[in-house]
Formats: C-alpha cells, sequence, structure tokens
C-alpha cells in the first residue's frame, strides 16, 4: 500500500507541474493540436494587445490595433485561471487578407513568461490553416527579423530573395537643406490635400502592388502623421493640365517615433523627395523606416557610414529582414513563385504586419 501511495503522489506532481495551458470558455475558441485554445480577439481586446506588445518593446499603439483589428483578424491565447480583464493576454498573431492573390501573417508576439511552450507554433498553424481555408491557391507572407528567420522554414516558408532593410535615425545628425523640388518641372511634390487624393492613392497603391489593400491605406491615411504625394500633369484637357498621383507616402508616429511607410515612386529620386518631406520637422526624435534592399540607389542616399555625414539622411542599418512566403504546395516550378505587383516602384512596405 506504501508503494501505491508514493506511485500516485509522484503521479499527481507531475500532472501539475506540466499542466498546459487553457483559456476560459469562449464561443469564439479554436481547438489545436496541442490542447492550448486560440481565441479570435475582437476591439474590446485591445487594451490587452497593446499591454503585450509594448510589454515585448514593440513601438505599437492603440490607433494601430485598432487599424489592424478592423482590417483583419488577430489570434491569441489567454492565461489560464484568469479573468479577460485585459491583463491576461499572453501571445497574439495578426492576418491580413489582399484578396486572392496574397495574405500576410504579423505581429507574432508571445509574452517572455510562456515561451517555448508551443504557443507561437500554434498560432502560425492556425493562422496558415485560416488562409488554405480561405483560399487554397493563395499565398502567405510574412516580414522576418533576421532572429526570427531560422524559425519559419519548417513552416514551409521560402525565402523570396527579397529584403528589407530596417533603418533608424535618433536624431538631426545632418545640415544638408532638404530639396523640395525635383529637377523634372512637371513633376510636383506636395502634402494630402485635394478631396480626390485618397481615391488616386488607393488606385495607385493598387496599381503598384497588385494587392487588394484599399481598406488597408484608407485607414492609414486617416491616422497618419503626414502624407504627401508627387504628382505629374499627364493630360492636357480643355481647362488645362490634369494632374496624376505617382506616387505617395505615410508617416505614422508611435509615441515618439516617426515610422515611415507605405513608400511608393517612380524612381529613387522622387522617393527621396518625398521622404524628406515625410520627416521635415521631426528631427529631434528617432525614426525608422523599412526600406527594399534592391532600392540601392535611395538606400544609399539616405544612408550613411558615420553619424557626422553631411550628406544624406543618416539612416543607419539596424537590421536586416527577410521577405518569406508559404507558396501554394502544387506551386512546386520556382518560375511560378511570383509575387503580384510592380516592385521596382515599391520602397517601403506598409508594415511589417501588412507587407
Amino acid at each position: 500500500m506504501r508503494l501505491l501511495w508514493m506511485v500516485w503522489m509522484l503521479i499527481s506532481a507531475s500532472s501539475k507541474r506540466f499542466r498546459p495551458l487553457t483559456c476560459g470558455a469562449r464561443m469564439d475558441e479554436i481547438p489545436n493540436d496541442n490542447g492550448i485554445a486560440i481565441s479570435r480577439l475582437q476591439l474590446d481586446d485591445l487594451p490587452a494587445l497593446l499591454q503585450l506588445s509594448q510589454s515585448q518593446g514593440w513601438s505599437h499603439t492603440k490607433r494601430d490595433w485598432d487599424n489592424m483589428l478592423k482590417t483583419g483578424k488577430t489570434f491569441g491565447h489567454y492565461q489560464t485561471g484568469e479573468s479577460k480583464n485585459g491583463t491576461s493576454l499572453i501571445s497574439c498573431a495578426h492576418f491580413t487578407e489582399f484578396g486572392k492573390d496574397l495574405a500576410s501573417l504579423g505581429m507574432v508576439i508571445v509574452s517572455q513568461r510562456f515561451r517555448n511552450r508551443g504557443l507561437a507554433t500554434s498560432l502560425i498553424r492556425n493562422v496558415m490553416d485560416h488562409n488554405h481555408k480561405q483560399h487554397q491557391s493563395r499565398p502567405l507572407g510574412l516580414i522576418a527579423s533576421t532572429k526570427a528567420q531560422p524559425l519559419y522554414p519548417r513552416f514551409g516558408f521560402d525565402l523570396t530573395g527579397e529584403y528589407i532593410l530596417k533603418l533608424t535615425r535618433t536624431g538631426c545628425s545632418s545640415t544638408t537643406p532638404f530639396e523640395h523640388d525635383v529637377d523634372d518641372q512637371e513633376v510636383h511634390v506636395r502634402p494630402l490635400g485635394k478631396p480626390e487624393d485618397i481615391q488616386d492613392i488607393i488606385r495607385l497603391d493598387h496599381e503598384s502592388t497588385g494587392l487588394d489593400r484599399g481598406d488597408v491605406v484608407r485607414r492609414l491615411l486617416e491616422s497618419s502623421e503626414a502624407v504627401c504625394v508627387a504628382e505629374v500633369r499627364e493630360t492636357e484637357t480643355t481647362m488645362g493640365w490634369k494632374p496624376s498621383i505617382m506616387g505617395y507616402g505615410v508617416a505614422k508616429r508611435q509615441g515618439d517615433l516617426l515610422n515611415i511607410g507605405p513608400l511608393i515612386a517612380p524612381d529613387s529620386k522622387i522617393a527621396s523627395v518625398l521622404c524628406r518631406e515625410l520627416i521635415a520637422g521631426h528631427n529631434d526624435g528617432p525614426i525608422r523606416m523599412d526600406v527594399f534592399e534592391s532600392q540601392r540607389e535611395f538606400v544609399k542616399t539616405i544612408t550613411s557610414t558615420t553619424t557626422t555625414s553631411s550628406h544624406g539622411l543618416d539612416f543607419l542599418q539596424a537590421d536586416r529582414q527577410a521577405l518569406m512566403i508559404k507558396w501554394p504546395s502544387y506551386e512546386e516550378n520556382s518560375s511560378a513563385r511570383k509575387l503580384p505587383g510592380h516592385r521596382q516602384v515599391m520602397f517601403c512596405p506598409a508594415s511589417q504586419a501588412w507587407l
């Protein structure tokens, strides 16, 4: 009897020690293979999402999460035994659909205390399953930091060969005056302001990226710190020249940080002017801009090897992120794996969550 009692005590102790995390009963819970329920998060989860991201050092604001919750789907885990009061969210991942051609995975966050328990794996697989059920032939993309890149190949994500440089600037280190004019007299860079600008920008974004992300762009424009457009006189009518928007850029404020993106332009010269306009007046605060590495001339213009350079905008490289895609399984031929849009006019992604 004593031996049986000791065995029972050992089993009881082990079950308490290794008991998996579970969530409180919710109608929108999604079961998964490791026994941890995933919740579909809603607008009332916004305070918990904000607290989670800020606790991990991410700069996203309440406005950022509001935009993401209204334009995509966010999933997460709540801690065992805790009431859903905005303090118990321990993980999240965000999913955005851009029509049938591409979807994105982003904002994969797990609280430090709950890592290495399979939470990120279950969230990633949940988003992958969700994307497959919606459109079996739709690629799923993400932007992975250098540290996170080794994680995704085991889920079937491949490197595309496209990299995004995370560039930062901590203050005003250049005395070079801002140039507001482009050599081409037909091109004019100005702030957003005309009634038709928003629709023209959404049209240009769709033509450039090949993606249906009008709702995302509209919310970015409405909640931005600054928006600039580059326009050209395109056609002559009976009332004179009709201007046409050929590029645009958005600056978003996240606390003291100014974050640039998206940025679309026909060439690096116009992209540089748009960039200068967007950061004008923010010379003393930190600035972040994620730039496609393939835009070498633009990168050369805005970066420097020292913090005392008198040329360019003195951004410094902080990370080299990778654009990774999980392609449909039937697309085994690499030549069929082509991203939509015109990549040569894309200088900055909208964000890590929105590509």
